[in-house]
């Protein structure tokens, strides 16, 4: 899938977990991404690792975006989202953080080259 914008790629994504489409989620990461869960402990994964534990997660849960900075500098683009993890059925919170997102312009696609997330304390 063709992302023409940051914003399309960032909504694209979201869609993607909530959905458990990990085929659909490959196509917007960068072949080699590396994401990385800061912790404790840290950790980091390739794209299979992450698509193989969404379920773990996402089965029950689902992922919403509370806000968005996007900062453009040619075909390099910095995203930082907060988002909020919710019960699909009970829509009760369970967890709240930021992702940092950095994405690549190639071939007038965006898409993911590094992802950085964190859940707020407590």
């Amino acid at each position: 899938r063709m992302q023409a914008s940051p914003h399309a790629l960032i909504d694209a994504l979201y869609s993607g977990i909530n959905a458990l489409d990990a085929t659909g989620l490959r196509t917007l990461f960068v072949p080699g991404t590396t994401l990385v869960r800061i912790g404790p402990p840290l950790v980091v994964m390739t794209f299979d690792t992450w698509a193989t534990a969404l379920p773990t997660v996402f089965t029950e849960n689902e992922e919403l975006e509370l806000s968005r900075l996007v900062e453009v500098h040619g075909a390099l683009a910095h995203v930082t989202s907060r988002f909020l993890i919710r019960h699909r059925t009970t829509k009760q919170p369970v967890r709240a953080g930021t992702n940092a997102l950095t994405l690549a312009l190639s071939d007038g696609a965006w898409r993911i080259a590094a992802a950085v997330w964190v859940a707020d304390p407590g």
